[in-house]
């Protein structure tokens, strides 16, 4: 390992916060790759991570001759006497992968957190997950064992919205319109998105309606949405978001009533859908699907390339993508013997009864 590379686990947030100008100055760099490695969100899931107490915040970060090259947010998490570090999931999701310098190696910084977490015998591994596939750090992922791939669900909109509404059946489309002429007489059914005079008012809706009930099929709430103690971080980062364009509310309306309100982000030329809710009494309208295809014809509108759905394959999602793409799941830096008896297990597994 060159002698140009030095490494730092941060586990204050002291520590952290004097980290930011460098973060910052990284992020801006590396063309704002993902708000999920933005200062700002690292910092918010820093604080609720502490606050949980059952895991320990951590950042990983790497120099090469004093300039920071690869910073990744990771939180370390007890099994008995060991210990291993993963991506730093809390209750809100996120993708994991690190922010990495556009100019040098990132395999050899890469390489460098795993050779210094693994000096510890106490840690058993570094696992990511959820990197996207189109993350820089992909390729240097591909050199590890034990990767597994989950798909994506995304539109693709490089053709515009006229050309990702062609690849609809006629059927699809004018039972689109049909519900658009029940909702509002004539279809014509706006996208109103929220401005800083309306933000708290729009987001207390959302929270409100995403608490009182879960749509059929989708998974069990989040904490920082069952909890309003743990939504404050959030809230005050996306009104700064709304403010710079890098978060949307928008929302769907009927008679000066909230049908359908959902929270997305713009990171370069893709949006990141984030957050969608309705009434339940418009359910008949499907206003979950006509608030997305608004959302998608303002993204194409703006020039954006990708609608990016998350992970998850929901029904509904499948019905409006164009593309599945892949999120991986990578253990990096597991020791020898832990290979070792995963291969033992999965041997016992496969034998003959």
């Amino acid at each position: 390992m060159p002698d140009s590379l030095d490494f730092e686990l941060v586990t204050s947030e002291q520590r952290l916060l004097a980290l930011e100008p460098e973060w910052r100055q990284l992020f801006e760099a590396a063309g704002r790759p993902s708000p999920f490695i933005d200062f700002d969100w690292v910092l918010m899931c820093w604080r609720q991570l502490a606050a949980d107490g059952r895991n320990l915040p951590v950042v990983a970060i790497v120099r090469e001759r004093g300039r920071l090259v690869l910073a990744l947010a990771l939180q370390r998490e007890r099994k008995g006497s060991f210990y291993r570090y993963a991506g730093a999931h809390t209750s809100l999701p996120t993708y994991d992968w690190p922010l990495v310098s556009p100019q040098g190696d990132p395999a050899l910084w890469l390489n460098k957190v795993v050779e210094m977490v693994r000096r510890d015998w106490r840690c058993f591994g570094i696992l990511l997950n959820r990197v996207r596939e189109d993350a820089p750090i992909v390729p240097v992922l591909s050199a590890y064992p034990h990767v597994r791939h989950n798909p994506r669900a995304v539109v693709e909109l490089e053709g515009g919205f006229a050309a990702y509404m062609a690849t609809f059946s006629a059927m699809s489309r004018q039972q689109v319109r049909r519900y658009q002429r029940r909702l509002i007489p004539g279809g014509n059914v706006p996208l109103r998105l929220s401005t800083a005079a309306t933000y708290d008012a729009d987001l207390d809706w959302l929270l409100l309606q995403k608490r009182a009930w879960t749509p059929p099929g989708s998974d069990t709430l989040h904490d920082w949405l069952v909890r309003s103690d743990y939504e404050q971080g959030l809230r005050d980062l996306c009104r700064r978001w709304i403010e710079d364009g890098r978060a949307q509310l928008g929302f769907i309306e009927a008679d000066g009533r909230r049908v359908a309100g959902a929270l997305s982000f713009v990171a370069g030329t893709d949006v990141i859908y984030y957050l969608i809710t309705y009434d339940p009494q418009f359910a008949t309208v499907s206003p979950g699907r006509m608030l997305t295809l608004k959302l998608i014809e303002h993204a194409a509108a703006k020039g954006c390339e990708l609608f990016d759905f998350m992970g998850g394959q929901w029904e509904w999602k499948e019905r409006l993508q164009t593309n599945v793409l892949v999120e991986l799941a990578v253990d990096l830096g597991a020791p020898r013997w832990l290979h070792l008896v995963r291969r033992v297990v999965s041997s016992h597994k496969n034998l003959p009864r």
